[in-house]
């Protein structure tokens, strides 16, 4: 199902329909979402809704995605992801 997000009653009522189809946990790290910690997490380039995100989760993804493409973007010839996989092996 498509979604339109042309006002805050429109991303709050995908933010619980996200929510209870998640079962108050965070897309990323399963971990339970607090009340009102819950953020609607998108990507801002191609404004695909992501998933239901606990506020801290939400604002480190923003960071890291911020600083692949301003550190490394311009001369790593993979994704963001690819990076992040090969740090971690």
């Amino acid at each position: 199902m498509t979604e339109q997000l042309y006002t805050t009653a429109d991303v709050k009522r995908v933010r619980e329909l996200l929510e209870k189809e998640q079962e108050g946990k965070d897309a990323a790290t399963g971990l339970a979402i607090p009340p009102k910690q819950a953020v609607l997490d998108h990507n801002h380039n191609s404004q695909y809704v992501r998933g239901v995100l606990h506020r801290q989760t939400n604002a480190m993804l923003g960071k890291l995605e911020n600083n692949f493409t301003r550190l490394i973007k311009w001369w790593y010839p993979g994704t963001m992801q690819d990076f992040l996989r090969s740090l971690a092996n």
